[in-house]
């Protein structure tokens, strides 16, 4: 009994709805204008796409070429690293290896019980006070001599093709 009445109750809402949708057929005039309008609006025109020129293929002929995908130099044992230059990647680092070589400036130097110091100022203000092999930079720069105006510097960078390599750098002193 409890079934059929739901089942009424469910069929007397769906009537319902039904009939009320039919009752608001008569309001849909003025959407069936806009879409009359719509219609009678100029279509756009779209270009045709452009022709393009078919490209020349190109085959590689190897033979007697370079391989694009072997190192440069002749000598691989020496293009990998074989050359025995790396750094030290164990070593703990100094507080001027956190900035870049071009952020530090040298600002003056000292002697000081028959050592020569160089201050450096790095980005954070702070002036740092460096002797002959400390680091700083963060290339592996080794400090390899300091004289009034300069601080001369060996840094170990990768050379591109797997190995590494010492570059010259330095710090001069800021007027």
């Amino acid at each position: 009994m409890r079934n059929v009445s739901r089942f009424c109750k469910v069929l007397l809402t769906t009537l319902c709805v039904v009939v009320a949708g039919c009752a608001g057929h008569g309001k849909l005039s003025d959407l069936r204008s806009y879409v009359d309008h719509v219609h009678a609006m100029r279509k756009g025109h779209i270009q045709p796409l452009p022709t393009f020129k078919p490209s020349r293929t190109f085959t590689y002929a190897d033979a007697g070429a370079k391989d694009p995908f072997e190192p440069w130099s002749t000598d691989t044992k020496l293009a990998a690293g074989g050359n025995g230059i790396r750094p030290n990647l164990h070593r703990r680092k100094e507080a001027l290896e956190s900035f870049p070589l071009d952020s530090l400036h040298m600002v003056g130097t000292l002697d000081f019980e028959k050592t020569k110091w160089a201050a450096v100022k790095a980005p954070d203000g702070i002036v740092y006070h460096v002797k002959v092999g400390n680091y700083v930079g963060q290339n592996n720069g080794r400090i390899m001599g300091i004289s009034r105006g300069k601080v001369t510097l060996r840094e170990i960078v990768p050379n591109g093709l797997g190995g590494w390599e010492r570059r010259p750098a330095f710090l001069a002193l800021n007027k």
